[in-house]
């Protein structure tokens, strides 16, 4: 299943490359890909909160507790970011860009220049969830990286 055939819209370039990212969860995880796609747009996410490293939210469903489930990555480091900092130095406009809230794709070209990637790989993602599901990837797990 492609990235497109999960979701028929995507806003923005960033939402292509999360729907990538779900997409390299394989064919055996469609199933579970659609299901958490479907508890996003049903609004089971909740408590959504960006760390640095990772990302956490309450996913509620037929159940009085929710499932709490944090996903992680990989943190960019000071030897990172010294290199980061004069590429974005060098061109102020796309770091003027997050001052609007928005993450422009010049900002993650210049960020990337840099080594430092902004959307993390599949392989670098450690997904955890306090539901019984023995996949890593389980609907809940993906129903928060689908709104993070």
């Amino acid at each position: 299943m492609s990235a497109s055939g999960i979701f028929t819209t995507v806003r923005h370039w960033w939402g292509e490359q999360v729907l990538a990212i779900l997409d390299e969860a394989g064919p055996s995880a469609a199933r579970q890909v659609q299901r958490g796609q479907a508890l996003a747009r049903r609004g089971a996410v909740e408590d959504l909160t960006l760390l640095p490293g990772a990302v956490r939210g309450r996913v509620s469903e037929d159940r009085v507790s929710p499932y709490q489930v944090e996903i992680g990555w990989p943190e960019v480091g000071e030897a990172g970011w010294a290199r980061a900092i004069p590429e974005l130095a060098a061109s102020l406009r796309p770091t003027a860009s997050l001052l609007e809230g928005q993450l422009s794709s010049a900002l993650v070209d210049s960020l990337a220049a840099a080594g430092i990637e902004v959307v993390p790989a599949f392989e670098e993602l450690s997904p955890r969830c306090t539901c019984r599901e023995r996949e890593a990837w389980c609907r809940h797990a993906v129903a928060v990286h689908t709104l993070a």
